[in-house]
């Protein structure tokens, strides 16, 4: 993935993450750095979120075993609940997906074996909450993002190609 594609593809998740309810940061050095850190991390309460973020017009993306690892590692160092999460804006579909991990292996995450990203936040939403987070990110999401979008299975992200 080419740098400025990865940086922005990150900053988009970022800006996603912080508009449904996460504190969310990029680690601008997490590739090229020894230390285990994720491209993005987001906190929402007392779960931390750790991501490799990939973008591509393929179908598929293969992840480094190297990249999970670094997920898991940054996660060991904190107490609270954390997710080891790849996020891929797959950009023909004009979607972004996701797929959560928890063995240090190489993947490929493709389209059919992954999940809406919009699933993984109602899904942590309401593991917070303990409430159907799914109106609060109807609601909340639709008038201050553009990119999630209403479909007939509930919200899904859209982006311009």
């Amino acid at each position: 993935m080419n740098k400025d594609v990865g940086r922005s593809a990150e900053r988009e998740l970022v800006k996603i993450l912080r508009e449904t309810g996460f504190k969310a940061v990029r680690i601008p050095t997490s590739n090229s750095s020894p230390n285990p850190l994720p491209d993005v991390f987001a906190v929402n309460g007392e779960l931390l979120l750790a991501f490799e973020v990939k973008s591509t017009w393929e179908n598929k993306v293969k992840v480094r075993s190297m990249q999970v690892e670094k997920l898991l590692d940054f996660l060991s160092m904190f107490p609270m609940r954390g997710e080891a999460v790849v996020a891929v804006k797959f950009k023909t579909l004009h979607q972004w997906r996701f797929v959560k991990v928890h063995s240090r292996c190489d993947l490929i995450v493709n389209v059919e074996d992954s999940r809406p990203l919009h699933e993984l936040l109602v899904e942590q939403q309401n593991s917070i909450t303990g409430i159907d987070a799914s109106l609060l990110l109807t609601s909340k999401a639709l008038t201050e993002h553009p990119s999630l979008q209403p479909s007939e299975g509930g919200l899904r992200l859209h982006q311009e190609a």
